[in-house]
């Protein structure tokens, strides 16, 4: 975090530039789900859900839910969630949560939709000893959301037309301190890309982020068994987010992601967060059949190597937490000038995938 010339920041001599914040609970629920609606406006539902205060007390927490189209073995949808334990991290991405979802026609007269969500909630607070100020001194912190995804657009064969197939993902940090009956949205963040009938897709961002944030590649010539291919890549994005709270106050930062896809027939979309190569080509394979699986995969395997930029990527040279105390508060031993405070903190709300949990589990079949 960069000081502004307006505003007197303050270095606060006793800060270990290492200390890290005390986060005392720590709560989480995902969700994966799927929708088929067919032909005649029946809707077939797969719901997976996982509580770590409710349905288990362990970590991680997985959900999965899929569908297919009777019938049409290469025309299905699913979604997974997964959250692991952040405190065992040892970076400052945790890369404590992951969500992919998956949708392909071929042929099958249904249309698509799914979802994953996941909700993650830590009590957190800057003790006296860390900060090295007296019990209720205020404070401003910035931290950072980690965002690492992918999201792809495709048509079969014989047309370009992407209409009704689209893909997005939104981002969301909450606020509550003691005493308040609501909390206080601190970060939104959100990114659509929707399918056009000439086979290419328009971006659409919204809060934090802008569309220059994202690089959006073309690969319909690329993949010959494809009619069109539209990707659009979010390469490590650290979105910055400032809150406000006061030394040995317990409060809560609470942290949402969904991810949504929908497609209608012969065409087929995916979200994967925390994308590897080897990651979305299994997921797309289980969902659209190893053809489309694999010929996919191979572009974005180039695609990854050729690391295309964003006009306007979202990266910090230092992504700890910063703490700054204000200048007015009595009784604290501080520094005059233009100085920046430190202090690193776990990330508070880092987004990422978790290796290998992209491939789906047992198949469940359509139900009303």
């Amino acid at each position: 975090m960069s000081c502004k010339s307006s505003i007197l920041l303050v270095l606060i001599a006793s800060v270990t530039p290492v200390a890290r914040a005390v986060v005392e609970t720590l709560d989480a629920t995902i969700t994966a789900e799927v929708e088929q609606t067919l032909p005649a406006g029946d809707v077939n539902t797969d719901l997976a859900f996982e509580s770590l205060a409710e349905s288990t007390s362990n970590l991680p927490l997985l959900a999965e839910a899929r569908l297919f189209e009777d019938g049409y073995p290469n025309s299905a949808a699913g979604a997974t969630a997964r959250l692991a334990d952040p405190r065992l991290a040892q970076t400052s991405d945790p890369a404590e949560i992951g969500i992919a979802v998956v949708s392909n026609s071929q042929g099958g007269p249904s249309s698509w939709n799914a979802f994953g969500s996941a909700t993650e909630t830590r009590s957190i607070t800057f003790t006296a000893s860390e900060i090295g100020a007296e019990t209720g001194t205020a404070l401003n912190a910035r931290s950072f959301f980690f965002v690492d995804a992918i999201l792809v657009l495709w048509r079969q064969a014989g047309s370009v037309d992407l209409t009704g197939t689209g893909a997005e993902i939104s981002l969301r940090v909450e606020q509550t301190r003691a005493g308040a009956a609501a909390g206080t949205t601190v970060l939104t963040a959100n990114l659509s890309y929707l399918g056009q009938a000439d086979g290419t897709g328009t971006l659409v961002a919204g809060g934090s982020l802008v569309p220059e944030n994202a690089a959006e590649v073309d690969l319909t010539d690329m993949v010959g068994s494809l009619g069109s291919v539209q990707v659009v890549l979010l390469p490590r994005l650290a979105i910055p987010y400032d809150y406000v709270a006061a030394v040995d106050e317990n409060f809560t930062l609470r942290a949402f992601i969904d991810a949504h896809i929908e497609s209608t027939t012969d065409t087929g979309a995916a979200v994967v967060l925390g994308p590897s190569v080897e990651g979305v080509t299994g997921l797309i394979s289980d969902v659209a059949g190893e053809d489309v699986g694999e010929a996919i995969g191979q572009v974005l395997g180039t695609v990854f190597a050729q690391n295309p930029a964003p006009a306007r990527p979202l990266t910090a040279d230092d992504l700890s937490t910063k703490v700054t105390v204000d200048p007015r508060a009595r009784g604290v031993a501080w520094w005059p000038g233009g100085l920046c405070g430190l202090l690193g903190v776990e990330s508070l709300a880092g987004m990422a995938l978790l290796a290998g949990f992209v491939s789906f589990g047992a198949v469940r079949r359509s139900r009303g």
